[in-house]
């Protein structure tokens, strides 16, 4: 059976949309995340806010617009019915186990590690450019903070990511 790696954080939880909203509400700044071009956003937001910008990790999974993002959660059901799917993350705090569990998730389906390297599967599905390198087939998905760099699967959307999967598998099911 295949065996696929999702990140969570930006692939299957829309974070940036309440992270930038606590920013640009404490630091009086109006940042999109259009304007998140690179990994590390405490380079890109104002100098007194720097590295504070990582407490908001703590609470915003339970912010209302913490959301799944468009279609995630049927395109991971969907990779399960075909596949042995596990949500692979960091900074697994108990903010975002519940917001799995609330949306269905098992802490059984979770792994939690800083270096998906280490990670046995078949397929890595991220969005972060340094997780997916070393890896052989990965889909990336698609975000400001990973451009410049040419890939072979590079997916806009879940529809994108499913045709994707099947395509960087050679499986014929997606």
């Amino acid at each position: 059976m295949i065996r696929v790696a999702i990140d969570v954080d930006s692939v299957i939880i829309e974070i940036s949309k309440p992270w930038l909203r606590l920013y640009n509400a404490e630091f009086n700044d109006a940042m999109t995340e259009s304007d998140w071009i690179k990994w590390g956003i405490h380079e890109l937001v104002k100098p007194e806010c720097g590295t504070q910008i990582y407490k908001y990790i703590d609470v915003l999974y339970d912010e209302p617009d913490c959301l799944p993002i468009d279609f995630a959660l049927k395109g991971v059901e969907t990779l399960q019915q075909f596949c042995d799917v596990k949500l692979v993350t960091s900074g697994l705090t108990q903010g975002k186990i519940n917001w799995l569990k609330r949306y269905g998730f098992s802490e059984k389906d979770i792994i939690m590690t800083n270096d998906k390297n280490w990670i046995d599967a078949n397929l890595l599905i991220d969005d972060a450019l340094h997780n997916v390198q070393g890896w052989g087939r990965f889909v990336l998905f698609d975000k400001p903070w990973n451009q410049g760099v040419e890939v072979k699967y590079r997916a806009k959307s879940w529809s994108e990511i499913l045709w994707m999967a099947g395509k960087a598998t050679n499986a014929t099911y997606f």
